[in-house]
Formats: C-alpha cells, sequence, structure tokens
C-alpha cells in the first residue's frame, strides 16, 4: 500500500476488497434489471460499441461510464452482465484506498475503515444493477487518498473526474425514503467520531466536503442518490473515530454496522416482477415495425425495445403518443391507475394481446400495455 500500514492489516485489507466483490456479485445476481440510471449509460454504451460515436454528442458531459462499458461489449459481452461485472470489482476496489486513507489520518483506522466500504449498502445495490456508482466512488477513494497525502491538487483533480466523466447516478424513479435508506448507511452514522480528540491534520477538509455534499442532498430528494458516490469520505472518518475506541466497542460498532449495511441492501433489491420491463420491450420490438416506436413514462423498457431511454412524463404521455411514428405506448403502474390518460388515448390505442406468461408478468407489475389501432 504506502508503507505505513501493517503488512498483517494490509493483508486482512486485500481479503476485504475480495470479499466486497463477492458480496456485490451475490447482490448483483438477485438484481433483475439494470438501474434507471444505467439504462442510459447501457445504451449509450451499446451504441458506441457499434460504431456509432455521434451519440456521444447527447452526453458529451457523461461519457465516462459508458466508454469503459464499450469495448466489453463490442468484444460480446452482454452490456448488463458487463456493466455489473465492471461495477462489483470497481465497487470493491473502493476499499483500498479507503484504508491508505485512513491509515495516513490515524494509525490502525484502516481496516476499521475498509469494513465499512466493503459492505455500504448504497454502492452494493447499486453495483447490482450495473450503476457507474461503483467507479466514481473509486475515484473519490483515490481523492481522498492523495488529500490525506496533502496532494490537494491531484484530489481536486479526481474530484472533477467525478463531476464532468462520470456517468447519469440519479434514479428518478426511486422514492425518497427508499434512496434515503441507501444513502445514509452506517459509514455515515459513525462517522462523527472521527472529532474525538487528538484530531488528526486534514479531518476539518474531509468534513467540510461531506458537509457539502449532505447540505446539497438536502436542497431536494434526487440529490440524496449522489451521496453512495461520496461514501468513501465518510467510511475514512467512520475508520478515524472507530480507532479511538476500545476494541471491544469498535469491534461491537462494526459487527452491527456490517449486518445493518447487509441487511439493507439485500431488501433493497429490486423485486423480480420488474423483469416485466425488460420483457415487454423486447417483445414489442420483435412486433412493431422498424420505423415505429415506443412511449413509456418507464426508460427501461426503452432500453430493452434498443430505444433511447427518455422518459416521457405524464403529462406529455397523451400529446406524446399523437405522433405517427408511435406504434406502441407502456404505461407505468402510477400512470396506468390514471383513469384521465388511459381515456384520452383509448381513441387511438388498444389494448395489446400479450402471451400468457407475458400477460403474468405484465399484471405483477402493474403495467399497461396500449398498441395503436
Amino acid at each position: 500500500m504506502n508503507g505505513t500500514m501493517p503488512a498483517r492489516d494490509q493483508r486482512i485489507v486485500l481479503w476485504l476488497v475480495c470479499a466486497g466483490a463477492v458480496w456485490r456479485w451475490l447482490v448483483a445476481m438477485r438484481t433483475p434489471l439494470p438501474g434507471i440510471d444505467a439504462s442510459t449509460d447501457l445504451w449509450l454504451a451499446a451504441q458506441l460499441a457499434a460504431g456509432s460515436w455521434g451519440e456521444l454528442a447527447a452526453r458529451w458531459t457523461e461519457p465516462g461510464w459508458s466508454l469503459l462499458l464499450a469495448p466489453a461489449i463490442a468484444a460480446g459481452a452482454p452490456p448488463f452482465v458487463a456493466a455489473q461485472v465492471g461495477a462489483c470489482l470497481l465497487g470493491a476496489l473502493t476499499a483500498w484506498p479507503v484504508a491508505c486513507a485512513a491509515e495516513r489520518l490515524r494509525e490502525g483506522a484502516g481496516v476499521s475503515a475498509a469494513v465499512l466500504a466493503m459492505v455500504a449498502a448504497g454502492p452494493s445495490v447499486a453495483a447490482g444493477t450495473g450503476s457507474a456508482v461503483g467507479c466514481l466512488a473509486l475515484v473519490v477513494a483515490f481523492a481522498v487518498w492523495a488529500a490525506s497525502c496533502a496532494r490537494w491538487r491531484a484530489a481536486l483533480a479526481l474530484a472533477a473526474i467525478v463531476a464532468i466523466a462520470g456517468g447519469d447516478v440519479l434514479t428518478p424513479s426511486a422514492g425518497s425514503l427508499r434512496t434515503l435508506r441507501l444513502a445514509i448507511g452506517a459509514a455515515f452514522v459513525l462517522s462523527p467520531l472521527a472529532w474525538l480528540a487528538p484530531r488528526p491534520p486534514h479531518l476539518r477538509g474531509l468534513a467540510v466536503v461531506l458537509a457539502l455534499v449532505v447540505g446539497g442532498a438536502c436542497v431536494g430528494a434526487e440529490p440524496l442518490a449522489w451521496w453512495p458516490v461520496w461514501s468513501p469520505i465518510a467510511a475514512v472518518l467512520a475508520g478515524v473515530g472507530l480507532v479511538r475506541l476500545s476494541s471491544r466497542w469498535r469491534e461491537l460498532l462494526l459487527c452491527v454496522a456490517v449486518a445493518a449495511e447487509c441487511y439493507g441492501a439485500w431488501q433493497e433489491i429490486e423485486p423480480r416482477p420488474a423483469v416485466a420491463e425488460r420483457a415487454i420491450g423486447r417483445f414489442l420490438a420483435r412486433r412493431l415495425a422498424p420505423e415505429q416506436e415506443i412511449v413509456s413514462d418507464l426508460p427501461r423498457v426503452l432500453w430493452a425495445a434498443g430505444q433511447r431511454p427518455i422518459v416521457t412524463p405524464t403529462s406529455q404521455l397523451p400529446k406524446a403518443a399523437q405522433a405517427t411514428r408511435v406504434g406502441a405506448l407502456v404505461l407505468g403502474p402510477a400512470v396506468a391507475e390514471s383513469a384521465t390518460t388511459t381515456a384520452s388515448l383509448a381513441g387511438t390505442f388498444a389494448r395489446c394481446d400479450l402471451p400468457p406468461d407475458l400477460t403474468d408478468l405484465v399484471a405483477a407489475r402493474g403495467l399497461r400495455v396500449l398498441i395503436r389501432r
């Protein structure tokens, strides 16, 4: 590592990195679909793999995750699987620079910080969905490490990469309570322990950055989805604080944190019926003519059909459906229950006949599939 951590602790952190990769992959195996945020990155990655580099113009500010995935997809890897593997590996590696940074700030803090980074619920769930969160969190972790080494220029440069060349990590369909549960992990709860005396140098700068992230999240619900990206800062602060406690209290708090984070991540995995969004997208892509399009408030349906994952707001659905190129509509549960919206579409669209197995999936998910008359 950086030469200051004992060899025994280095081996422990290495095993924690391996354990983090395995844990994230277990979560990924239960995840039925890419995240809403990841679907846009996967679509762009597939376009780049096919040689359509002109699509970068639409997302020139956030191409990083798509550019990383494009070579694997071009080599024949399924886009979703490639994103999951990459997110699991990069997310697990976050424990390494987190441990180095914590050890720099206070001797003996590296292992505790690595444990918290390994099991963080938000990044673990995001890795299962193929999100860019793991990649961006790794960059943030290296930025924290650079800052702990008093290399602030390098830290600022790495932080700029997160802002400019990352990927979309917002999940507009996720409820604020679910997002809050994933964002506020054990590391955030334990981070105030870092202020136990004596305080190491550079601690104030990290605390200010974390406070700015928390303050930005208080402005609205959507910024909460950015918290997992900055979770390495909380893990470092928590590790620095835990080392000031007795070994008994430190081990107890770490056991509680691991149990809580693993339970939280396992419970927040999207339910299996969500796979209906992918199944219906592929079904309509085969049924419709090549020039016809699908309109939906569910971007993953469009991704599965090979279209750009663009969310059509509920208020604009009737107007968007009037375009002659629109051949089908897929309405999410909230829109499907709106009598006003469905009545306005009844003259142009009829309920689509689906195979029995797909009918059951659609019903379980609460979707409504309409096709042009």
